[in-house]
């Protein structure tokens, strides 16, 4: 058995010599029988054992290539250092198995974010030929005999897959360049969520492509994250069938639930904003907040609040037509007095909306109610017990006046 590396490296079949390089080979079984030889070179010549001789040396490639006959000289993308340690091996992942699955993951790497002509057989023969013709690049009449080039619907793909194979380090700074574009999209919008890394690649190859142009990309972004704005645009059908496995995945913006809720209260006090929350409208009224945005309109704003004034008309119809805002100060101020608070907490609100509500804005009715409803409250014992002891105060000082008035 060959002995060439130290204890921790994974023997080759051969060790061979061409020009300055060595390379262990490991041959691997084809379909039709015969031994193809990948070379892995040694990056490392420390794994070598001392006095290890090469079983072969070729000045060139040329020469091996003449010599294996058939195959041609192949390198491996990977040093030998990095595939072919004991520390990875297992009885289910022997360094063939390592080695093509490390060919497929970058296979699968490139599908993701080139395009999906990477896992294409076809497309691989082509590189294979390329290979054999010694070629740097796949040319485009290569390209062009491919049954995925011929069946492709997209004449933006297939320029794609000659540009990429062609200028691959113009291509490999295009796909880094989209792929930050679309996380700065996606950050600005707030989206998130474990899937959002997978969408930003699928997004990358679908606009590369072409099966969509980077302003639909721009909207399905947007529609993923915000499943009011969705519903808005006529539901889940507006995202572009390839993207819709990434619905309910990616977390909901909250982006214009502020503004949203500010206006709810604005026009409908708590009343009008619990009921809002309970049945999605408020969603609603923050996604049209985030188109009006979008468009640098205030269109839907100015719809909503006619809306939202319509509402609170219903709700206070002695108030009608004017906002909760402008009448209910003097009823929470009365409340926050009654109970001997600087503020009053979300509940104490509510309460003062619905009592409101409930006296259709009388003022001497609400007030009688509140100090009822309130009674037992520290601040009130305070102020009855106050009175008393005023009352008490005013009757004994009477007495005495009158007493020293008529003393004789």
């Amino acid at each position: 058995m060959a002995d060439y590396f130290v204890d921790e490296f994974i023997e080759p079949d051969e060790l061979i010599q061409v020009g300055d390089n060595l390379y262990g080979v490991i041959y691997m079984a084809t379909s039709a029988g015969d031994n193809m030889p990948i070379y892995i070179r040694v990056d490392d010549s420390s794994m070598l054992k001392a006095g290890v001789e090469p079983d072969m040396v070729f000045d060139t490639a040329d020469a091996l290539e003449e010599y294996n006959g058939e195959f041609v000289f192949m390198e491996y993308q990977l040093g030998y250092s990095e595939v072919m340690t004991l520390a990875e091996q297992s009885q289910a992942n022997t360094s063939h198995d390592k080695m093509l699955s490390i060919t497929q993951d970058q296979l699968e790497y490139n599908a993701r974010h080139y395009g999906d002509h990477y896992l294409d057989l076809d497309m691989q023969y082509a590189f294979g030929l390329s290979a054999l013709l010694n070629l740097d690049t796949v040319p485009t009449e290569l390209l062009s005999e491919t049954s995925w080039y011929k069946s492709h619907p997209s004449d933006a793909a297939r320029a794609w897959a000659e540009f990429s194979f062609q200028n691959e380090e113009e291509a490999a700074k295009i796909i880094n360049d989209n792929l930050a574009y679309y996380k700065l999209e996606a950050g600005q919008k707030g989206l998130a969520g474990e899937e959002i890394n997978n969408l930003i690649a699928d997004l990358n190859t679908a606009v590369t492509t072409g099966k969509i142009t980077k302003p639909e990309a721009n909207e399905i972004i947007r529609n993923l994250g915000d499943s009011a704005r969705r519903k808005l645009m006529g539901g889940d059908s507006v995202i572009h069938e390839d993207f819709q496995k990434y619905i309910g995945k990616i977390q909901e913006t909250r982006g214009g639930y502020s503004a949203a809720e500010m206006l709810v209260l604005d026009y409908g006090g708590p009343l009008l904003l619990d009921g809002y929350k309970n049945n999605g409208k408020l969603d609603e009224i923050a996604a049209k907040l985030r188109l009006d945005i979008e468009s640098g309109t205030s269109t839907n704003e100015t719809l909503i609040k006619e809306d939202l004034q319509k509402a609170a008309d219903v709700l206070y119809p002695w108030a009608k037509g004017s906002k909760y805002s402008g009448w209910a100060g003097s009823f929470e101020s009365l409340t926050t007095k009654i109970l001997g608070q600087k503020t009053l907490t979300p509940t104490q609100l509510t309460n003062v909306a619905r009592q409101a509500q409930k006296f259709e804005g009388n003022y001497q009715d609400f007030e009688t109610y509140m100090y009822k409803e309130y009674i037992d409250t520290p601040y009130i014992q305070e102020e009855i017990l106050g009175a008393a002891a005023d009352k008490l105060q005013e009757d004994v000082s009477g007495v005495f006046n009158a007493s020293t008035i008529y003393r004789r």
